[in-house]
């Protein structure tokens, strides 16, 4: 198993610099002179927690199963993965407070896991082909009002994307497995909308907020999060009417309107709808050619 970030496994916590905190790693793995099983148990003791990813990949049916029964909660989940957390006791914290560009769903396997969850949501939820602005909570953000949750084995927490929350151990070592709900990707009304301001040239940051917004909305979050397949050029048209109304009402209206504008007027028609729609359903199609044992996993 390769160890580092992203890979198979990794050990981490929570350290401070410079009056922030941030999330470090061990400078060298494995340690001199040990092997990763030895190195593991020698940091896991110094307050490093141990991160498995991947989880739903590694032949454990039941993570395999409850993972495939999360993807059919709703339509427009297309991925879901499942990592594990296994933390030391004493208050020990592994990841400073963020938000995550996917819902969660964690499931407390053993011991207890305290759970800060702010109440306001981030304003630049990450996104899973480019974030919008990857970046640390703000000081006014943490000042919001927050909920505890305590969590014990066989506990359920449901975390939103895009709520800033952070996690720590109380005085036993806790582990935890958290399955990231993947949605509104190109296989939605949202994700094809969401790919055509990805591929922009010019600084389209200030339209996520309102796609957002949109597809969280009452009034239109159900056309925004239908299956691709049921977009039509009406649909495309009036989204992109829809999301004229809603920055148009905003206080920076003013400052956005050449860009937006000139992204109306280059995308806003027939070809470019049929275009755009062959560009989303190529990208799903090659995702499934290069991605055959995920699927079948799953």
């Amino acid at each position: 198993m390769m160890h580092g970030v992203g890979k198979d496994f990794s050990l981490l916590r929570r350290v401070q610099k410079e009056g922030k905190f941030y999330t470090g790693y061990p400078p060298d793995f494995p340690l001199p002179s040990r092997t990763n099983s030895e190195s593991a148990r020698i940091l896991f003791a110094q307050g490093f927690t141990l991160l498995i990813n991947k989880l739903q990949l590694r032949k454990v049916p039941l993570i395999s199963a409850m993972a495939r029964a999360l993807s059919h909660v709703t339509d427009d989940i297309d991925h879901v993965s499942a990592n594990l957390y296994f933390s030391p006791g004493g208050n020990k914290v592994g990841f400073e407070a963020h938000f995550d560009w996917m819902d969660v769903v964690v499931v407390q396997v053993e011991g207890t896991k305290h759970w800060k969850v702010y109440d306001q949501l981030s304003s630049f939820p990450k996104h899973p082909f480019s974030p919008v602005q990857k970046r640390q909570p703000t000081e006014a953000e943490l000042k919001t009002n927050f909920t505890n949750y305590v969590l014990n084995p066989g506990d359920v927490l449901f975390l939103p994307r895009g709520y800033i929350h952070e996690a720590s151990t109380v005085d036993v070592p806790s582990m935890h497995i958290t399955f990231g709900l993947e949605r509104n990707r190109l296989g939605t009304v949202h994700g094809l909308i969401q790919s055509i301001i990805d591929s922009s040239r010019s600084d389209l940051s200030f339209l996520m907020e309102a796609l957002i917004e949109l597809t969280n909305s009452n009034e239109d979050g159900e056309m925004m999060r239908a299956n691709l397949n049921t977009a039509t050029f009406k649909t495309f048209q009036f989204t992109m009417m829809r999301l004229h109304m809603s920055l148009a009402r905003g206080p920076n209206f003013e400052a956005h309107e050449v860009l937006l504008t000139q992204f109306l007027d280059s995308n806003n028609n027939g070809e470019a709808f049929l275009r755009h729609l062959a560009n989303a359903k190529a990208t799903i199609r090659a995702r499934l050619d290069v991605e055959p044992t995920q699927k079948r996993e799953l």
